[in-house]
């Protein structure tokens, strides 16, 4: 049984671990994405959907890191 813990344990580390790595290379896609548009370019449909999806992302993650960041502040 604690073996089965262990490799659930270590399954969802590495699923909010590639999850964190994506968000992040996502964020930084989205920053690129932005400095060209306040030069003046217009945006694509894709480069539109980019910008909304990790907007949604990050509003996500706002309350997820309230309810994880919170209580292992008492630790």
């Amino acid at each position: 049984a604690l073996a089965h813990v262990w490799q659930v344990t270590k399954e969802e580390i590495h699923h909010y671990f590639v999850g964190s790595k994506l968000l992040w290379s996502d964020i930084k896609t989205s920053f690129s994405i932005i400095s060209r548009l306040l030069n003046g370019h217009t945006l694509t449909r894709r480069e539109r959907r980019q910008l909304t999806r990790t907007t949604a992302d990050i509003f996500r993650l706002v309350p997820f890191a309230f309810f994880v960041i919170v209580p292992f502040m008492e630790l």
